[in-house]
């Protein structure tokens, strides 16, 4: 549609941000991507990194993120984002959210992916604020997530079959035994941590 911009991103459970390239990022790790064009899109606005709007001429906040190797330095825009495939969700699946677009990449390692951003799915103590949280913005918006959950089914190396990401809850078919749950421990840092007791 008019106005849509399409990005590919990795999933990352260790970072709560959405980050995509931005049209004003010079750098090769940007530039060998699709960068995202504010004006392109009819629902974005620049903002701070308390969700104001970012007035003419004025300065604009910015951020720094470091992953395990290499940092990207991004602005914030406010804007419609939208999942690309079906999902079980019991609306459109979009949600309004603060991203962080890239005005600087670090070459190692965003030049060899073949993706264009980061989708962060860590819990929302790693967010600038729940603005900024997928997870949480698709839960708050409508309850558009039919349960708080996202599921991961990993493919076995040259398997035929890819694997997949699941928003809103799981398939029951890429189970071999029952579900079991786990509390978090510490939720309040933001990642998915757990107690280990024993490996078998």
């Amino acid at each position: 549609k008019q106005g849509q911009q399409a990005f590919s991103v990795v999933f990352d459970t260790g970072s709560a941000h959405l980050i995509v390239p931005s049209e004003l990022c010079q750098d090769e790790p940007c530039k060998v991507h699709r960068r995202f064009l504010t004006k392109e899109s009819p629902t974005a606005v620049d903002v701070d990194a308390d969700g104001s709007p970012v007035l003419k001429g004025q300065a604009r906040d910015q951020i720094t993120i470091a992953f395990g190797t290499g940092e990207v330095t991004g602005v914030f825009v406010k804007d419609q984002v939208c999942l690309g495939s079906s999902t079980p969700l019991t609306g459109p699946a979009c949600t309004e959210m603060i991203t962080i677009v890239a005005v600087e990449m670090a070459e190692d390692p965003f030049v060899q992916f073949k993706f264009d951003g980061v989708l962060g799915l860590a819990m929302d103590g790693l967010s600038q604020s729940r603005d900024f949280n997928f997870l949480q913005r698709m839960l708050a918006d409508s309850g558009r997530m039919r349960e708080p959950f996202f599921a991961v089914w990993i493919a076995r190396h040259g398997a035929a079959e890819p694997g997949e990401i699941t928003f809103g809850g799981w398939r029951p078919e890429r189970m071999e035994t029952g579900l079991q749950w786990v509390p978090v421990t510490n939720p309040e840092y933001g990642y998915w941590l757990l107690d280990v007791y024993a490996l078998r």
